[in-house]
């Protein structure tokens, strides 16, 4: 979970050190850090630990300063340097771009815009969402949960979609069986015993089962999954996710 005040998650900030550590050579490094007056901070035995070492250096100060424009500008410049074979085609640029979108921010001419006006980020969106699935006890949704947020941070769109599936189909049943003591072991059937028992008016039933229907489509099937259409399930699994156990509170 990201600090207080940084709208990039810690998963962004993993990402973009993999696209430092993957775009450059130890001695591009040397100079980015140079270039940002972080010479003692791009520290460790590898491309990869020198890279988060300093993303965290940076991201420490931006703590301390409660303003984060430090890491956007590390980002913007990260970006700005890539080549165009790296953009279109490194894994890793793929993921950064679909973290810092569940952050809140699409990258338009290597700049960070914020998606959502004022940016409230998805990111945390995401960090309140697996702490209150964690308190009601639904571990294995939550399971599913991350490894979505991590298969799209990754650039893996098929397997987000497929974890997304597989939260939604957990939570409804787990939800079912703590809302009305009915054990069910199909999510389509779990909402119908909700809507019965009316812990779901028609119009929530109707957008949920509808929802639930279209992930059963293009789910991790290779080539199908786009990364606009893994981010649009991700936003509305929580979407959805965080309305109803706001409705249990």
């Amino acid at each position: 979970m990201t600090q207080p005040n940084i709208r990039f998650s810690r998963r962004t900030l993993t990402a973009l050190a993999q696209v430092i550590s993957s775009t450059r050579s130890h001695t591009e490094i040397d100079a980015l850090a140079y270039e940002l007056s972080r010479e003692a901070d791009a520290v460790g035995p590898n491309k990869l630990s020198r890279s988060i070492s300093l993303v965290q250096a940076i991201e420490g100060t931006c703590c301390s300063d409660r303003n984060d424009g430090q890491l956007a500008e590390l980002i913007q410049h990260v970006l700005g340097d890539l080549t165009e074979w790296q953009r279109d085609n490194s894994p890793d640029v793929a993921g950064l771009v679909a973290s810092l979108q569940t952050d809140g921010f699409a990258v338009v001419d290597g700049s960070l815009v914020p998606t959502t006006p004022p940016p409230t980020s998805l990111g945390r969106e995401v960090s309140i969402l697996e702490t209150e699935l964690e308190s009601y006890g639904f571990g294995v949704a939550v399971r599913h949960y991350s490894q979505a947020c991590d298969n799209l941070a990754e650039g893996n769109f098929e397997s987000a979609n497929g974890q997304v599936r597989s939260f939604l189909e957990n939570f409804f049943i787990c939800l079912c069986t703590r809302m009305t003591n009915k054990v069910m072991t199909d999510a389509k059937a779990a909402l119908q015993h909700l809507y019965h028992k009316k812990h779901l008016d028609s119009g929530e039933w109707n957008t949920f089962r509808g929802f639930w229907d279209s992930c059963q489509t293009n789910g991790p099937h290779h080539g199908l999954s786009s990364e606009r259409e893994a981010l649009y399930r991700l936003q509305l699994c929580t979407a959805i996710a965080r309305y109803i156990v706001s409705k249990m509170k």
